[in-house]
């Protein structure tokens, strides 16, 4: 949280986004929620767990389109709004 990481998480991800499963978002961040709540007081956890959805979010959205937890992009495509 102090700012000095420069590097690209999202052009590192995309190298390996065809083994990236969406699913895999979920999972990682449920075991960071465990884990923050074992070694932080309860105000920064939260404060790392929700730095870790935004991430999350962005990397999922840039590899699968979607966010985490999120429903398929592709089966959403073939849904019509009602209007």
């Amino acid at each position: 949280m102090s700012g000095r990481y420069k590097g690209n998480p999202i052009s590192m991800h995309l190298l390996h986004a065809d083994r990236i499963r969406p699913e895999m978002f979920d999972r990682w961040l449920g075991l960071w929620e465990i884990t923050t709540k074992e070694i932080l007081p309860p105000q920064s956890a939260a404060t790392m767990q929700a730095k870790a959805r935004r991430i999350a979010g962005r990397l999922a959205a840039a590899i699968h389109g979607s966010r985490p937890g999120s429903a398929d992009p592709r089966q959403e495509r073939h849904h019509s709004t009602p209007g």
